[in-house]
């Protein structure tokens, strides 16, 4: 009887360690950006993979110590249940601590999937510390030319760049892109992710022809590695689009802001949350060519998709509330656009800070509202604020500086006080032409504006 209960013990352990490898193994499969059909495809082994985490963590091998964890996050997190998805990269770096000590790649590894999940989320200041004690365990581990760190460095300068830290990005982007071109070669589709990363940080400090060349390196190589699709190219299909948008070339976004949302749509199905990105942008492109009735359902169709995946009390949410509040704005239809605005500001103040540049978005917007309400002593305030906080953090010269002064100089002028608009109708043109030239729509309308103060002040 002893040795039957000893052998069946010996066989229990063994078929548990056997059922933990097959577990982590289909675990191992969820890649970092799972297609919709790549979700349905593993989704009836997620409550086996969550079996083994949560109950048979010790009958894991060392080296599947943390995939089903991995595995799960990437999971949730397409489902947009960031809760499920933290505690299973919670629980990671905790068994990983427990089990190699506080310095291991593992315990880095998890620490930069809670990190990115938090960025995500908004949860910038709790993040921050993950990447970087991610990044010195695996420089210590690894060293400098390490693909690994090379990933970690791109991780913390996209999290610097969602907080508009643009010169800390701007050298860990760098540094990893020589990185990946030095040990993969100058065509690696790893390579690609690099250019396009550190394309739209150019493209955040308005550098929009150096942003345009790595774009379209990246998507070279991306047609020549992989084909177009795939989500990956989708992004940087997106953001070439939202940069001729940014320069008033509608009719060369357009069609690529089609491909990106076909593709997402494809690859990720019609409710992720870079559908509603896609979607937000196509409907940017209508609202500045006046066509409101393209652009407000596919305001709403983003929002709703954001809401449900990210929370009510997210930025991107904040980002959407801002621009339907402009298309109402725009319409006159104020009482619709004043609360929007406020929420996103409430937002955005919560989860960015006040210092953030989507901050001065939110109250150009709401100065705006409060101009053509001729509450103007409300507008200047948030003009000035906005101004302000664009120039401590994008710098004198960027073309949201200008675009603020020019709000302002309108607001000058409608009031009269035509001596100080000229002069900010000047300053502006001069800062648009430099970003944008002297074609942008920015940049026509604030010539206009100017021609139309001087003309009245002559009559």
């Amino acid at each position: 009887m002893l040795q039957l209960k000893v052998r069946q013990g010996i066989e229990s352990e063994q078929m548990k360690r056997v059922f933990c490898r097959v577990m982590a193994s289909f675990a191992r499969k969820i890649s970092e950006s799972p297609t919709h059909q790549q979700i349905l495809a593993i989704a009836p082994t997620v409550p086996h993979i969550s079996e083994v985490a949560m109950m048979f963590a010790d009958w894991l091998s060392d080296e599947d110590l943390i995939f089903p964890y991995i595995g799960l996050g990437r999971f949730f997190i397409e489902q947009g249940a960031y809760a499920q998805a933290e505690q299973g990269y919670t629980q990671s770096l905790t068994v990983s601590e427990i089990r190699f000590g506080k310095h291991h790649l593992n315990v880095a590894e998890s620490l930069n999937n809670l990190a990115k999940l938090y960025r995500i989320q908004g949860r910038f200041v709790e993040a921050e510390p993950l990447h970087q004690r991610a990044l010195e365990i695996q420089e210590q581990k690894l060293g400098y030319e390490n693909l690994v760190t090379a990933e970690s460095l791109n991780n913390l300068a996209r999290l610097y760049r969602d907080q508009g830290r643009y010169s800390e990005a701007e050298p860990l982007h760098k540094r990893a892109l020589e990185i990946q071109e030095h040990l993969l070669g100058i065509t690696h589709p790893n390579v690609a992710e690099s250019l396009n990363n550190l394309g739209l940080l150019y493209w955040n400090q308005g550098k929009y022809r150096e942003a345009e060349v790595l774009y379209k390196r990246a998507l070279n190589i991306w047609e020549q590695q992989i084909g177009t699709e795939n989500s990956s190219p989708a992004e940087c299909f997106n953001n070439l689009a939202v940069l001729y948008y940014s320069q008033g070339r509608y009719l060369d976004a357009e069609p690529l802001f089609y491909t990106a949302l076909t593709i997402r749509e494809q690859q990720l199905g019609v409710a992720h949350p870079n559908v509603a990105q896609s979607l937000d942008n196509l409907a940017a492109l209508y609202y500045s060519q006046n066509q409101y009735d393209k652009a407000e359902p596919l305001y709403q169709r983003a929002l709703l998709i954001w809401e449900q995946h990210l929370g009510k009390n997210h930025h991107e949410v904040a980002t959407n509330l801002n621009s339907l509040a402009n298309l109402y704005r725009n319409q006159k239809r104020y009482s619709e656009a004043e609360p929007l605005y406020q929420r996103a500001l409430s937002i955005l103040e919560q989860q960015v800070g006040v210092d953030h540049p989507r901050l001065a978005i939110g109250l150009h917007g709401l100065a705006t509202l409060y101009r053509e309400c001729k509450w103007f002593s409300k507008s200047e305030s948030l003009y000035l604020k906005a101004l302000d906080i664009w120039k401590r953090s994008l710098g004198d010269t960027d073309s949201h500086v200008g675009k603020c002064l020019d709000s302002l100089a309108t607001l000058y002028a409608i009031q009269g006080n035509s001596l100080d608009a000229e002069k900010l109708y000047i300053k502006a043109l001069e800062i648009l032409d430099l970003r944008l030239g002297l074609e942008h729509p920015w940049s026509v309308e604030c010539k206009q504006k100017l021609k139309d103060l001087r003309n009245a002040d002559v009559g």
